[in-house]
């Protein structure tokens, strides 16, 4: 759900790419409507159902995360199914069905692992700047100008994009160092402060909410159970490098 954004407008493309389609135009109408009910689906439920609701809360509800799985996996489906329609290139078809089964996979195989598993969700951001890139590249424009445009704005957005995520990826290392240097340093204090991460409302839990989380936390970046750490928000600890 934290790719709400690049996913409304890949769907915005593969629409506008259908529309262009002879192929999918000659279909029937009950399967043209399920095609588009399932590339809309996702964005409404995420909007509508999932944002209102605080259904965010709620992670641990097995029912719950079983229901949003299906959502995301019709969404996938979906974009699969109308790629298939597509009048684009051989080489450039196999290449979104290559990028579409690399999500799914990523998908199935991030749902075994436990939410605090730090950087798996760039490599997701980064399949869809791209699915995004090359299906924009496919949509058929009267002036090149807009072509222009319109590619210009997607690429600053898509590296606008992709820096933040590396900067996020970058300021977690600092944290992580920063910890580490204070606990050795200081092994004897009470507990140790450590900020929490820029744009960490878009981020699959960075930073951990609950006793459970941040024992996994300290175990996966080996840190000893037995210090207490107070997450603070970010850019909120004074050092002496920083005066």
């Amino acid at each position: 759900f934290n790719n709400i954004i690049i996913l409304t407008l890949i769907t915005i493309v593969l629409i506008v790419l259908l529309m262009q389609s002879s192929d999918f135009q000659s279909v029937g109408l009950w399967e043209k409507i399920i095609i588009y009910s399932g590339l809309v689906i996702f964005q409404c439920y995420a909007i509508i159902i999932y944002q209102n609701f605080n259904f965010k809360q709620y992670d641990n509800f097995i029912v719950l995360n079983a229901f949003n799985f299906i959502i995301v996996l019709i969404f996938l489906v979906s974009t699969m199914l109308t790629m298939n329609y597509l009048e684009v290139a051989k080489y450039v078809k196999r290449m979104l069905y290559i990028l579409s089964s690399t999500l799914i996979f990523l998908m199935v195989s991030f749902s075994f692992y436990n939410e605090i598993e730090q950087g798996y969700f760039y490599i997701t951001y980064v399949i869809w700047v791209v699915l995004l890139l090359i299906l924009l590249s496919q949509v058929e424009l009267n002036r090149k100008w807009i072509i222009f445009a319109v590619n210009f704005v997607v690429t600053i957005i898509c590296c606008t994009y992709i820096c933040i995520m590396f900067y996020v990826d970058y300021t977690n290392d600092t944290r992580i160092g920063q910890l580490k240097y204070d606990y050795h340093h200081d092994p004897l204090a009470t507990s140790y402060k450590v900020e929490k991460l820029p744009f960490e409302q878009f981020l699959q839990q960075p930073t951990p909410k609950n006793k459970k989380y941040e024992k996994l936390f300290k175990q996966y970046w080996n840190i000893p159970q037995d210090i207490k750490i107070k997450f603070v928000p970010y850019h909120s600890v004074k050092r002496d490098d920083d005066i």
